[in-house]
């Protein structure tokens, strides 16, 4: 959010946003969250490489929807291990234990 008010102009506060993940092929998905608990589902990327795009509309209330921007970033990474689908809870929460950290 601090990026956003920093670099974002006044007449445009759109923000375009680029994630790419290389070297995931026949990589597995995993977690060694411990509050989560250590958790590995047999899912394997068949891709090296899968990028995502996103373009954010008013980056300076990016925070009213943060959920919903980083369901949309790593959704194409999640779909290249055999469509996994991250609950939301866990999303939430560990978006709420890093934003906590941030302020």
């Amino acid at each position: 959010m601090r990026f956003a008010q920093e670099f974002s102009p006044e007449e445009t506060r759109e923000m375009r946003v680029t994630v790419i993940w290389k070297g995931i092929k026949d990589r597995t998905l995993i977690s060694t969250n411990q509050r989560i608990g250590p958790l590995h589902w047999e899912r394997k990327s068949q891709q090296d490489e899968i990028r995502s795009d996103l373009v954010i509309p008013d980056a300076l209330h990016l925070q009213d929807q943060l959920p919903e921007f980083v369901h949309k970033l790593t959704k194409p990474l999640y779909d290249a291990f055999d469509f996994f689908k991250m609950p939301e809870s866990t999303m939430q929460n560990q978006l709420d234990e890093m934003m906590a950290r941030v302020r």
